[in-house]
């Protein structure tokens, strides 16, 4: 089994890799919109599919669209 900074780092290299989202580009971030997707992430995923009205809104790009 793998340990958790293992799980990260190959996750990483897949957004660099197929994603793009090199160090530069995370840069472009300035308003902590990586951090506010890390805190959605880290929700149980329940309460993003059972109340999203309420936990939506927290995904930092939803305003984008």
């Amino acid at each position: 089994m793998k340990s958790g900074i293992e799980l990260i780092s190959e996750e990483r290299t897949r957004q660099i890799e197929q994603e793009g989202w090199t160090p530069d580009h995370d840069d472009i971030h300035i308003r902590s919109e990586l951090s506010h997707a890390a805190a959605y992430y880290a929700l149980d995923p329940r309460k993003r599919i059972y109340f999203p009205d309420k936990y939506n809104n927290l995904w930092p790009w939803s305003k984008l669209f």
